[in-house]
Parts: C-alpha cells; sequence; structure tokens
C-alpha cells in the first residue's frame, strides 16, 4: 500500500552516508544500496499537537519499498528504533509470512497519537505496537536478523553488514544522506 501527501516536510527520505573517519583521513563511506528493500517512508508526528497543524496523519508509520523483480519474505528482517542519541535498540520483528511483492510496498503502522488529529492510516500490512518514533528525533533501521544493533552509528564495522537501510532524523546523531 502506498501512502501519499502534500506535507514532505514530515517525510524522511534518504540515500547516502554521513562523513566516518578511517585512518587518518576523513572519508565519505556509501554504503552499497539495497538491492531488496528500503525505506521509502517515515512519519514521525503522528497526531501531534503543533507541527504541522493539523498533521496528515494520525499515526506514526514507516512504508518499505521493493526495489527488486520478485518477492521478499520480511520474516528474517526486524525495524529497529532508537533515540536520536542512543545506543539501546528497540527490535520489533515482522510476521514470518510477510511478503512483499515486486516493486510493492508494505505498510508499518506504529501507534496512534494521544488525538484524533490528522487523517487515519489506510488498512497496514503491519501493526506495530512497540515503537514510537518520537515525533522528529529518532534513527530507524531495516536490519536483516532479530539481534539488537549495539553502536550508535552502526553504518560502520559488522553491524553495517546487518543494516538494510537507515533513516536518522531530526538531530540524531547518525544518519544516511
Amino acid at each position: 500500500m502506498r501512502v501519499s501527501f502534500a506535507v514532505l516536510m514530515v517525510v524522511v527520505m534518504t540515500t547516502g552516508c554521513g562523513p566516518e573517519r578511517e585512518g587518518d583521513v576523513a572519508t565519505l563511506r556509501q554504503p552499497l544500496p539495497s538491492t531488496s528493500l528500503v525505506i521509502s517512508q517515515v512519519f514521525g508526528s503522528g497526531g501531534a499537537i503543533g507541527t504541522p497543524s493539523p498533521p496528515p496523519y494520525r499515526t506514526d508509520f514507516l512504508e518499505l519499498h521493493n526495489v527488486s523483480g520478485q518477492a521478499v519474505s520480511l520474516g528474517a528482517y526486524t525495524v529497529q528504533y532508537a533515540s536520536s542519541m542512543g545506543t539501546n535498540w528497540l527490535v520489533a520483528d515482522f510476521d514470518p509470512g510477510a511478503m512483499v511483492a515486486a516493486g510493492g510496498y508494505h505498510l508499518v503502522a506504529f501507534p496512534s497519537g494521544m488525538t484524533t488529529r490528522g487523517a487515519p492510516l489506510p488498512a497496514p500490512d503491519t501493526s506495530n505496537p512497540l515503537i514510537d518514533l518520537a515525533r522528529v528525533d529518532f534513527k530507524l533501521a531495516l536490519v536483516d536478523g532479530v539481534a539488537p544493533l549495539t553502536l550508535a552509528c552502526p553504518l560502520a564495522g559488522a553491524e553495517a553488514m546487518r543494516v538494510v537501510d537507515f533513516v536518522g532524523a531530526g538531530s540524531a546523531n547518525c544518519f544516511e544522506g
């Protein structure tokens, strides 16, 4: 399911990677782009009072897009969340039978805001009651495997091999783009 709305300032989309020091020279690391799943949209202000007013949706969400030519099973993947500066990653898994069709989308709904401001989401493919995106300051990773990430910025080293796609929003200390 594809969610669209006119308020683009609340959608976080990323494509590159932040600078990282390697040896004595600062380099810009570019992780290989995913050949299967990408985080196509994230919304972290569901039902919030203030910005924007009114919010387009009352529920935080994540949308995954399958950029490959074949269906992808979500059974081995997790969505992992940390606060903007955090190292404690909250892990949420998918239903073992969840699939994303070739070229398709998968809508993950997070808990609704405390108000009824904004429109309800279309029926999500997955509902996740564990993750609250904390408005606009957070880190969110699509990870291959269930073990929690441990680094503040898991885009380098051994953890980078498990990160399929990553978003750092607002004042996050790690981000792609």
